[in-house]
């Protein structure tokens, strides 16, 4: 292209999940639309990263006629119907983004962004022939990063608390077998779990890219796909997370799983807390409580409002973000991530960007109503959503309470008595399928749910209504449920769980014995790493150990440095991440180290930086982070008189 610059209404940056449908809804709005793209084709992840099936998600909107359109043209290219071929979904948006006129621009990567004040007015994009200068009314950043925003100084986390690491990345291959009922050859995806990747990072992306490739290698002749024929492997990185940019509302886990409603929802979300995280010691406290401790991996999907303050970057104008960069916290992103609600997002992005364009005013100024009132005619919102009281989430589907319309505020508004009662009937749940939202409404209630929860613990005669009351009390700070917990600890809990990737019982029992600053299990911690576990069970004996430590008399903690040294000096410690059915194996001996550091630094052991040394300069960018962040925690702990004194000091 030889022109220099660009005047636009609508500037939509990334042609992906986000990106197409952003640039045509706002093209169908009567505007005119750019759209850039650094790749070379459109469509993200569906059609770039072989994740061409949909995992949950709300359908409605512009991606109905998208998906129609795709099965239509897959039937003359070939594909199978519960998969979008590559081809014809690239096809299907190249060909409605031309229809709606909208200027693509591929090949080209948004270098810098231009800017009057903290308002964006355009960017510049670096293609073959140039930088281009491309300015618009609003801009809508539909990069999987966020990358515009952040440009633009827009705040942003990412990753974890602990350590900063985020989802692990996929490099999905198509592979060729045979069908195992007809018998016939089929293509099939395999969205491995293949290892870290900061994806803000170009060096440790060109990173991943050939870490990923030697993981497939490993799973095509060693793993569950060896004999089996590798038909393309996909040109893109399957990323999960990267940027959380900070908007004007943060969604957070409490919004998604009570399916908070809000004025001004733009989209609904669903699905379920889908974390790829294996070391869940090292996750969030809600994480812990929410996988290991209730057990609710992927119980159903659950429904979730996105706000439309959520699009908006906290302190810029004339900008909107509509990837999984959106503002929402990490929990949250682990739920609002899935295709259909990105496409739908876009949707919305894109409509209010053109209605802002054509009124000449800020998306900030924008009346949520008028854009509300847009997306029910065009079907990404139901009219329903916009007045909505209730929910179908953490419902019971039998019982006293089963159809019975719980929500939080309803739940919270309570008096007393009207609690006790409620948890009364919520401890009838205690030992059926269902106990793990029984367990979580009681952790809601709070304090009035205690005094139902020790009678439990008091006459049942059934050992699994007296474990789960147990955690339930554990949640709410009561000591009362130790001797229970050390019973289940002691006998090694490892009954059965409902999905795969569930954690035993006795390790979450390790859990709440944290959450209730006991060091009574520590023996039983310490046993547990020698064992040599995976890294989802050793991760929560190691978080046991590092906030319980200096709760222990001297000798004690020497006796436990003594054998943790040992134990993370092994070949075993830290070789086992993923389960044995995974399709890549994830060796984490940075993570047993940089834990067997910061304990040692509680321990008052001057020889705890040099665990994190070795991964200073790992080729891991994420790795290097990780190190660099527990050698801060190390040097600080080690600092400190503070952190000796009864173990209340931490970081």
């Amino acid at each position: 292209m030889n022109a220099t610059s660009i005047v636009i209404d609508v500037l939509v940056a990334g042609g992906g999940t986000s990106g197409c449908n952003a640039a045509i809804a706002a093209a169908r709005e009567g505007v005119s639309v750019c759209m850039v793209d650094m790749d070379d084709a459109v469509g993200g992840v569906a059609t770039r990263s072989n994740v061409s099936g949909y995992h949950f998600g709300s359908r409605g909107g512009l991606q109905n006629e998208v998906d129609k359109r795709v099965m239509a043209r897959q039937r003359v290219i070939g594909g199978r119907d519960s998969l979008s071929h590559p081809e014809a979904k690239r096809s299907v948006y190249s060909q409605l983004l031309q229809e709606c006129g909208v200027q693509v621009l591929l090949g080209h990567i948004c270098c810098e962004v231009l800017m009057e004040g903290n308002k964006v007015i355009g960017i510049a994009a670096a293609g073959p022939n140039g930088r281009v200068h491309i300015y618009a009314k609003v801009i809508v950043d539909c990069t999987s990063e966020g990358d515009v925003c952040a440009a633009a100084g827009a705040a942003y986390t990412t990753g974890r608390e602990w350590d900063g690491v985020t989802h692990s990345y996929s490099l999905t291959p198509r592979i060729m077998d045979a069908n195992e009922k007809t018998g016939e050859l089929q293509i099939s995806l395999r969205n491995f779990d293949a290892g870290w990747v900061q994806s803000i990072s170009v060096q440790d992306v060109s990173r991943a890219y050939r870490e990923g490739r030697e993981r497939l290698l490993h799973y095509l002749t060693k793993g569950n796909g060896a004999g089996r024929h590798l038909a393309s492997i996909a040109p893109k990185l399957g990323v999960r997370e990267g940027r959380h940019i900070v908007g004007d509302y943060q969604m957070n886990i409490s919004d998604f799983l009570h399916d908070r409603h809000f004025d001004d929802v733009i989209a609904r979300s669903y699905s379920h807390y889908d974390t790829h995280a294996r070391d869940l010691g090292n996750e969030s406290d809600f994480a812990q409580m929410w996988l290991i401790v209730l057990d609710m991996f992927k119980k159903s999907g659950y429904w979730c409002d996105v706000p439309y303050r959520s699009l908006l970057p906290r302190g810029i104008e004339g900008l909107l973000v509509a990837s999984r960069a959106l503002s929402v916290d990490r929990d949250v992103s682990m739920a609002v991530r899935m295709q259909r609600d990105i496409q739908k997002i876009g949707e919305a992005a894109g409509v209010a960007a053109a209605m802002s364009a054509q009124q000449f005013i800020k998306p900030r100024q924008l009346s949520v109503k008028q854009l509300q009132k847009r997306l029910v005619e065009l079907g990404v919102l139901n009219e329903t959503d916009i007045m909505r009281s209730q929910t179908t989430n953490l419902l019971f589907q039998s019982g006293s309470l089963a159809a019975m319309p719980l929500t939080y505020d309803y739940v919270t508004g309570l008096n007393e008595g009207q609690k006790q009662q409620l948890a009364e009937q919520l401890c009838e749940y205690l030992g059926s399928e269902e106990e793990g939202a029984a367990v979580w409404w009681l952790w809601t209630i709070g304090e009035s749910a205690i005094k139902p929860l020790s009678l439990v613990l008091e006459i049942s005669e059934q050992y699994a209504r007296r474990r789960i009351a147990a955690f339930g009390l554990a949640l709410l700070g009561s000591e009362e449920a130790i001797p229970v917990l050390l019973e289940v600890l002691q006998a090694k809990d490892n009954s059965s769980r409902e999905h795969p990737r569930s954690l035993p019982r006795w390790v979450a029992a390790i859990v709440l014995l944290r959450f209730l600053n006991s060091s009574e299990g520590a023996e039983h911690a310490i046993a547990a790493l020698e064992e040599n576990h995976n890294a989802g069970i050793s991760s929560c004996m190691l978080q046991y150990l590092y906030h319980t430590c200096t709760l222990l008399e001297t000798s004690q903690q020497a006796l436990l440095m003594e054998r943790l040294k040992r134990w993370a000096a092994s070949p075993e410690a830290g070789s086992y991440y993923t389960p044995p059915e995974s399709n890549a194996v994830l060796h984490t001996k940075w993570l047993v180290a940089l834990w067997t550091g910061l304990i040692a630094a509680k321990c008052r052991d001057s020889s705890a930086v040099q665990y994190c040394e070795p991964f200073l300069q790992d080729s891991n960018e994420i790795i290097r982070q990780a190190a660099q962040a527990s050698l801060k925690k190390i040097e600080h702990l080690l600092a400190s008189e503070e952190a000796w004194e009864g173990g209340q000091a931490d970081v």
